[in-house]
């Protein structure tokens, strides 16, 4: 099946549920668990087949009433009897446990429900995810495709910003980091597990140097990630089986429940690449987790990145702009980070890359666990190939990343890029943003547009009031570091 008819399947699919009343939310979730059964219940065949040729017994992973070709493909189970048997299936596979597929699969059904009430538009839907095939490599791609345009619609909703990353963004940071083959790799904050796919995707380009040991390596003992919402949870497990990733290692819990103290090397990661969530704030029982007690969301994820970065393990961390360059704990993590990681790079993001869900300025760090920092090469990324407006519509034009990925090479120095040691910032007090650093400070691009100039201005506006409230909470909690 083609790209264009799959996708005409699943708009219907969800102009159906759109119908029986179901928003974004709900018919995403709604989708995600039908391929979800469907996908697991073709996984079984393949397995079961394997399993005969081996002479082994093959012990299922689903009951077998719930096997999708026992249930979703008999038309005659439709109306209120079809809703009836799907929510009794919620209700078994919701206490479904024993192998670690069977417990994430009674994670995912203790956290879900059936939102069609009609249960004749609920028969039509099955039957449009029914004709739709994971057979093989080319289905595979077109299906992880679209459904990873269908989590870009709902990050432009409004409803899904907080776990979307752009995918060109994911996918350069990838190319520096450069996994490896073996390598054990985390995201502790992993929202729809955009990284790990991209990461997948990535190797699977190598496909020429992969054997079969190592696709087996790639797809059942590589990705590992954390993930507190439960909807997201599903929709990342979903992805990365949609990607091909056969048993995600995803955990539905909070990463910074962790006591980042006594991590065993065993626990640790090779390559650590997110995005993790700012903004927010933790109370004091999560804090007693951390040396550096800082209620601030992203300072408390960046050392637990440290924390569970093994030695030569190599990191790559969005961090918003205020986090490089404000004192106290701040400065404390970042003093931590150059003298124990080698910080080599530091990206720093236009505002508006997350447009439309924040224009907050963001930065990206890239650090391995090999030596103290001895310098850092910052990169000043103009334009990433969209434009810096809600609506982001592709502008190849102008794009700096083809520049960055050449450039990082040789660490080379230019109009967009400088080399620090690390004496000179720590004699800046551990100040990380680029433009501190910039011996170019008139040479810098001028947004002429009005609309990216407002993104900047906003931006800007949203430092300061995030400053505000830092000076606040101090004020208020006596503290003047918090």
């Amino acid at each position: 099946m083609n790209r264009s008819d799959l996708k005409n399947k699943i708009n219907n699919a969800c102009d159906i549920m759109r119908q029986d009343g179901l928003g974004i939310m709900d018919y995403m979730e709604q989708l995600s668990w039908l391929f979800f059964l469907k996908a697991v219940s073709e996984q079984e065949e393949e397995y079961k087949t394997l399993a005969q040729l081996k002479g082994k017994e093959y012990e299922r992973i689903l009951p077998e009433k719930y096997i999708w070709d026992q249930w979703a493909e008999d038309d005659n189970l439709t109306g209120d009897e079809l809703i009836d048997f799907v929510n009794n299936m919620f209700q078994e596979l919701s206490i479904l446990a024993g192998t670690e597929m069977q417990d994430m699969i009674g994670v995912i059904f203790t956290n879900l429900r059936n939102h069609m009430r009609n249960g004749y538009s609920l028969r039509e839907v099955i039957n449009k995810v029914d004709e739709v095939k994971f057979a093989t490599d080319s289905d595979v791609i077109v299906l992880s495709e679209i459904y990873e345009s269908l989590l870009q619609d709902l990050n432009e909703a409004g409803a899904g910003g907080e776990y979307y990353t752009p995918r060109h963004i994911i996918q350069m940071m990838i190319k520096i980091v450069k996994p490896e083959i073996g390598d054990k790799i985390y995201d502790p904050a992993a929202g729809t597990c955009g990284f790990l796919t991209e990461a997948f995707t990535y190797f699977k380009e190598q496909s020429d140097k992969i054997d079969a040991e190592k696709w087996e390596q790639l797809r059942e003992k590589t990705f590992f990630a954390r993930e507190k919402s439960p909807r997201t949870y599903i929709f990342g497990i979903m992805n990365m089986i949609i990607h091909g990733i056969d048993h995600p290692h995803v955990s539905r819990s909070n990463t910074l429940s962790d006591n980042i103290r006594n991590v065993s090397e065993t626990e640790k990661y090779d390559a650590i690449m997110t995005n993790p969530p700012y903004g927010g704030k933790e109370g004091e029982m999560i804090l007693q987790n951390f040396p550096i007690k800082i209620k601030k969301t992203e300072a408390l994820f960046l050392q637990h990145i440290m924390s569970y970065l093994k030695k030569n393990g190599k990191a790559a961390v969005i961090i918003p702009e205020g986090v490089l360059f404000r004192g106290g704990k701040e400065e404390r993590i970042r003093k931590k980070i150059l003298e124990e990681f080698n910080l080599h790079t530091m990206v720093s993001l236009p505002a508006g890359v997350f447009l439309p869900y924040t224009a907050v300025k963001t930065n990206i760090l890239f650090f391995d666990n090999t030596h103290p920092t001895k310098d850092v090469w910052f990169y000043e990324l103009h334009h990433d190939g969209y434009e810096l407006k809600p609506t982001r519509q592709a502008d190849p034009e102008n794009n700096d990343i083809p520049d960055l990925l050449e450039k990082i090479k040789n660490r080379e120095e230019s109009e967009q890029s400088w080399l620090v040691k690390v004496d000179e910032i720590a004699e800046n007090n551990y100040n990380l943003t680029a433009s501190r650093y910039n011996p170019n400070p008139g040479d810098g691009e001028e947004l002429a547009d009005p609309e990216e100039l407002l993104t900047e201005l906003l931006s800007k506006e949203q430092m300061i009031t995030d400053e505000l409230n830092n000076v606040l909470e101090q004020l208020e909690s006596g503290v003047v570091d918090e």
